[in-house]
């Protein structure tokens, strides 16, 4: 009897090169990616995002795939997403099926940065340039030099 297809190791990575091993739950902010490690005896991986399904069969085997090796990294848009990863003996997701492995990932909204740079002009006042009254004199002391 052959072994059952199965997922021997995960890493969730996010950009920066960095990498999280056996996740089974993620709180991103913003892309990511997971690389799955197989059992030899495992030819494909069934990649399911919410309701979107995909193969990978080419090692190395990414949930959202690769350029060259390099892991693509989709943005899927804030909020819960469940990344399920079903391994099959044989290419294409057929032959016999493994135990899923499902990845709970909650995405972050992308922020809104709002900067505070303060100006210390003659050594006086301290401006605050998210004043409009500031940016106005900022913009004439450019202007003026």
């Amino acid at each position: 009897m052959a072994a059952k297809p199965k997922i021997t190791r995960l890493e969730l990575a996010i950009p920066g090169d960095m990498r999280f091993v056996n996740v089974t739950e993620a709180t991103v902010a913003g892309s990511f990616n997971v690389e799955v490690k197989q059992a030899s005896d495992t030819k494909s991986i069934l990649v399911q995002v919410d309701k979107t399904q995909r193969t990978e069969q080419y090692a190395p085997l990414w949930a959202f795939g690769d350029d060259g090796g390099v892991p693509k990294m989709p943005f899927l848009g804030a909020g819960d997403h469940v990344v399920t990863l079903t391994p099959f003996e044989k290419a294409d997701a057929k032959g016999a099926k493994g135990t899923p492995i499902v990845i709970r990932v909650r995405v972050l909204p992308p922020m809104k940065h709002r900067f505070t740079l303060d100006l210390n002009l003659d050594g006086g006042d301290v401006v605050d340039v998210t004043d409009p009254a500031a940016r106005r004199l900022i913009k004439k002391i450019q202007l003026e030099a």
